[in-house]
């Protein structure tokens, strides 16, 4: 991509953005991440009704009993975006394939968090870190982080993103928000999740695609995976085929979904065929009113 190219597609999704940002804004943005702009300040013992996520187990083993962190406001918030820049979020048969829609996503959570006057960082995850934006405030750096997942280079193999957030926590800010945008096909994510959601406010987008759920009507199709290489021929017109895709996809989301859950990230999925303004604002405002 070309400087001129570069800087018409970061001006195309700011323009295409305006709007949801200005209502993310409007709807009080940064409150929807409880967990960042905090400091810690105190331990207490666990009570009915505290957020289990403010569970610090390290202290309950210690001291033989629950114990939840307690934190402080500070005037700043921290958000860090971590997209997943493997091969396979190249899968789109509609408007954009799974790593667009993260990229779209992250710009509109950027260009909030800048308007927001919150602290705004992010990483890009393909078998390790392999980029690192420290959170900075204001609209410049909303636009440097932008560029970043704009250009980032697809890599060829198989992305561990579990490998990567592991690297991602060392170098994280005390008590972030930290929002991964990923497909979440890596079966070891689940530990490097909990590990972040321990000491952040953790969310999880799952970024999916119709084509992988409803196959085509197209006869002998060769699908290829596009970090292994692998290569399989299926009859796209055979029922059992179609359901046995179907059911499997179901099966992987319903998994993620439950897998995320229990150690403590709010999930919201969404379709690269499908628009995600609507889901976006929901979702934002039912963290906002406390319901999830």
């Amino acid at each position: 991509m070309t400087p001129e190219q570069l800087a018409a597609e970061i001006r195309r999704l700011e323009l295409a953005t305006r709007r949801l940002v200005r209502d993310l804004v409007a709807g009080d943005f940064s409150s929807a991440f409880r967990g960042r702009g905090v400091e810690f300040a105190d331990l207490r013992e666990y009570q009915p009704g505290d957020d289990v996520r403010a569970i610090d187990w390290r202290a309950s083993a210690r001291l033989g009993a629950t114990q939840v962190r307690i934190f402080r406001e500070e005037r700043e918030r921290t958000v860090v975006l971590v997209l997943d820049a493997s091969a396979s979020g190249a899968v789109g048969s509609r408007l954009r394939g799974k790593r667009q829609l993260g990229a779209e996503i992250a710009a509109v959570l950027a260009f909030a968090a800048g308007l927001g006057n919150d602290r705004v960082g992010c990483a890009l995850a393909t078998d390790r870190l392999a980029l690192w934006m420290p959170p900075r405030k204001g609209r410049k750096q909303a636009m440097r982080v932008l560029e970043a997942l704009i250009t980032a280079p697809v890599p060829a193999g198989h992305g561990h993103l579990g490998t990567a957030l592991g690297e991602l926590a060392q170098k994280l800010p005390h008590a972030s928000a930290v929002v991964v945008l990923s497909d979440f096909l890596d079966p070891g994510i689940q530990d490097p999740m909990a590990r972040l959601a321990s000491e952040h406010d953790v969310v999880a987008v799952h970024l999916v695609d119709a084509l992988e759920a409803e196959l085509p009507s197209a006869g002998l199709v060769t699908f290829e995976d596009p970090e292994t290489g692998a290569a399989v021929l299926l009859d796209t017109d055979d029922d059992r085929v179609r359901e046995a895709v179907h059911a499997a996809h179901a099966a992987h989301c319903a998994e993620v979904s439950r897998a995320l859950e229990a150690v403590g990230a709010d999930v919201l999925q969404l379709d690269a065929a499908q628009p995600f303004e609507t889901a976006l604002v929901d979702f934002v405002r039912r963290r906002t009113s406390g319901r999830r």
